[in-house]
């Protein structure tokens, strides 16, 4: 049973009516776009019912809200607690809620009528609930034409909209939700294109020297990224990780590497170019984002290696042994300044010189790797990853190994170590190594 300030009185339903609602639900059960199908719900009740204006109020379950999604009248956004007003008990009561003299009625707020200039005296508040008894929104419908008010048969006519309507709601929105789906999907893998055209598509080849990147990211976009850039006899290297992952940070990530990049060809000092890289993050980036970054320059002549790690650690040095022969010593080195974007100014002291003697490596990894959990929620830690470099090493081949052959060593022991557990994060890995004293170690 519906609810009334007063009873209706019976009466036969105008001759036309029935067609025209039979009309208004073919075309609700051809629709398929969820806007089209909110507007002829608006439209229909309005005409159907004689009345001068209707609205369809949305139902937002995750906030327990009404929103308006058409409204006559209205130009500005509506949305209020889903159990307040008419419209509040008709979610409550799951009935058609019949006020015929609102400004008499508590439960009636003038407040959109203020906002409007509109006078609201009589009204349906229709539930539209689906068939699983799933609360799709409420119609309201408002003011009689010629001063009546609306009747018994308003309400069942109303009540036969609404029973169509929210069904149309309920496939409409599953549709749009689908396409929304099919779009983001799309969007994402252009979105993946473009970051893997950014990468470098071939590592330099330098004499005297290999090298080795991998990035594998954990959803379709990476925050990770890296670059190697030989100019003259200077190689640069580059690996960045934005806090997260996902769309944002892969945004992040590409604003700091385009900086890199662009600083690269312009020939800037490796200090400026790093100074130029943090103050445009903590410009552009909002707050709580960030990016952790190796930026290194390597004299390809001298071995001579310099770089800042901020807030990407630890940075692994691979050596030979000075006290085993054909085995290998590890120098695990910390990060030289806080993550870049943070704050605008940094030190510019924060450069520090490693030599890369005959046979060393250098090993710079994301976060990603070093806290990929196994099935038991275990980091593999800076000793997982040394154990996998260690796996790589074969001491029958004179105790060399070159940068592609360390990356690789890597990505067999982490993937078996995290078995069946999914990756967490972006995981990149950099290797620069230089050959051996009297032996070659060709780059791949």
């Amino acid at each position: 049973m519906s609810e009334s300030a007063s009873s209706s009185p019976p009466g036969a339903i105008a001759p036309l009516s029935w067609p025209r609602v039979l009309v208004v639900m073919e075309r609700l059960a051809l629709s398929r776009d969820l806007d089209e199908v909110l507007s002829l719900i608006n439209d229909s009740m309005r005409d159907c019912l004689d009345a001068e204006r209707a609205s369809v109020l949305c139902y937002d379950s995750v906030r327990d809200e009404l929103f308006a999604a058409q409204a006559h009248g209205v130009n500005e956004p509506l949305r209020f607690p889903a159990h307040t007003g008419l419209a509040g008990q008709a979610v409550i009561t799951k009935q058609i809620i019949n006020v015929q003299n609102c400004y008499a009625d508590p439960r009636f707020s003038p407040e959109v009528d203020r906002r409007t200039g509109f006078r609201t005296r009589t009204m349906l508040s229709v539930p539209l609930m689906s068939l699983d008894g799933k609360l799709e929104g409420v119609a309201q419908i408002l003011n009689k034409n010629n001063g009546g008010v609306f009747t018994q048969e308003d309400e069942i006519i109303a009540r036969a909209l609404a029973s169509q309507a929210a069904v149309a709601i309920r496939r409409s929105s599953l549709l749009e939700a689908e396409r929304r789906k099919i779009k983001m999907e799309t969007d994402l893998r252009v979105a993946r294109e473009i970051q893997n055209a950014t990468l470098p598509s071939e590592l330099p080849s330098i004499p005297g020297y290999s090298v080795a990147a991998r990035l594998a990211p954990a959803e379709e976009t990476a925050g990770d990224c890296y670059d190697v850039i030989l100019n003259n006899h200077r190689l640069w290297l580059f690996v960045a990780d934005a806090a997260g992952h996902g769309v944002g940070p892969a945004l992040a990530v590409a604003q700091a590497h385009a900086m890199f990049r662009l600083g690269v060809r312009a020939g800037i000092r490796m200090s400026d170019l790093l100074d130029h890289i943090n103050s445009g993050l903590a410009e552009r980036l909002p707050i709580g984002m960030f990016v952790c970054a190796f930026l290194g320059e390597l004299d390809t002549r001298t071995g001579a290696l310099r770089y800042a790690a901020a807030g990407l650690s630890p940075v692994l040095f691979v050596c030979q042994s000075t006290t085993t022969p054909d085995s290998i010593e590890f120098e695990s080195c910390p990060g030289t300044l806080p993550p870049l974007g943070i704050d605008p100014v940094i030190e510019r002291d924060a450069i520090v010189t490693k030599h890369l003697q005959p046979g060393d490596s250098i090993v710079v990894s994301t976060d990603g790797v070093y806290e990929q959990p196994n099935g038991e929620g275990v980091r593999a830690g800076e000793e997982g990853v040394i154990r996998g470099i260690r796996s790589g090493w074969c001491p029958e081949k004179g105790g060399s190994m070159d940068a592609r052959e360390m990356v690789r060593a890597m990505i067999t022991w982490l993937e078996g170590y995290r078995g069946t557990t999914p990756q967490t994060d972006d995981q990149t890995s950099l290797v620069i190594t230089r050959d051996r004293a009297g032996v070659r170690t060709p780059h791949r």
